[in-house]
């Protein structure tokens, strides 16, 4: 037998039916939501360009480990938002490697609301690399020789609406319920990409000159699964160093912080505490997140903000 095979499968059977995680997972959801909205182009009316990695469940053999690179910026004076993105997610043997790209139409509604909507377009590729495998056995005839490898299209799209202290999303980036990965060797179950629905919101609140209060809440469901839900708070000291906490309902507890080093540059580090029955067999989850954005000056932009 393989034992990373088996390993494989009790991630696949942790993933799908404790936590439901279809898509990739990001404790920076505030910071990231262009992973989660097409309708987010734009969005912040710069040029952003953005890396986030990603280590999960640390000690587990063969957790999900994701790096996301993204860059979108708004055009058309303000009226559209164009978005590139490129993810890899690895989970045990499993290889999956997305391309987006989103446009976002965005429609001034007030002097400083405005309400994107978005569409996403995809090219899914999944990879299956059996010569990662480690046979317990040099005999076993179980081991495939040839990695697989499947390519498929998908769209999304979203809704966004922001002010100047409240932002409301909601979106369903993945249409298409399509087997991502159908192994020919058959004790192995197909993996099976479900529709995912995301709804987001958050505020900015000022407690004083100098300090600003961020909550956020991010809800995903899945057919058949259970509601997930993401509730975090941020406070932001003199505009240069945020501080928060989210609950993973379930899951999770996390501490984010945020540095803004530069009038453009901004770094966030986070580590998630399990709560689950996975916590006996990890120390946690890492994440790290750079941003910079550009055109900084000619905006007026008089911080860096998640929304």
């Amino acid at each position: 037998m393989l034992k990373t095979y088996f390993s494989f499968i009790l991630l696949i059977f942790v993933c799908t039916f404790v936590r439901a995680q279809e898509a990739p997972m990001y404790s920076h959801f505030l910071f990231n939501k262009l992973a989660y909205n097409p309708a987010f182009a734009g969005g912040k009316d710069v040029a952003v360009v953005q890396a986030l990695y990603r280590q999960q469940w640390q000690n587990i053999v063969g957790a999900p480990r994701t790096a996301n690179v993204n860059f979108h910026t708004p055009f058309a004076q303000q009226k559209c938002g164009l978005g590139m993105m490129v993810t890899q997610d690895q989970l045990g043997l499993l290889s999956n490697t997305y391309a987006d790209l989103m446009y976002a139409y965005r429609l001034k509604t007030s002097e400083t609301g405005v309400l994107s909507v978005g569409l996403q377009a995809r090219i899914e590729y999944a990879r299956f690399n059996w010569n990662k495998a480690k046979s317990i056995s040099p005999t076993d005839n179980n081991l495939q020789n040839e990695n697989e490898n499947l390519t498929k299209p998908n769209f999304g799209v979203g809704a966004y609406y922001k002010d100047k202290n409240f932002f409301f999303g909601f979106s369903v980036p993945q249409l298409l319920e399509s087997t991502l990965y159908r192994s020919s060797y058959e004790d192995l179950p197909s993996l099976h990409r479900f529709r995912t629905y995301y709804l987001m919101t958050g505020a900015e609140l000022a407690l004083s000159p100098s300090v600003d209060f961020m909550p956020g809440v991010l809800v995903s469901y899945i057919a058949n699964a259970p509601l997930q839900a993401e509730i975090n708070a941020n406070l932001v000291f003199s505009k240069t160093i945020l501080v928060g906490a989210s609950y993973r309902v379930g899951s999770s507890v996390d501490g984010l912080v945020g540095i803004q080093l530069t009038k453009q540059l901004m770094l966030g580090l986070a580590y998630d505490y399990s709560i689950s029955k996975l916590r006996k067999e990890n120390i946690g989850s890492f994440e790290a997140m750079l941003e910079y954005q550009f055109d900084y000056n000619r905006t007026g932009v008089n911080h860096l903000r998640y929304f």
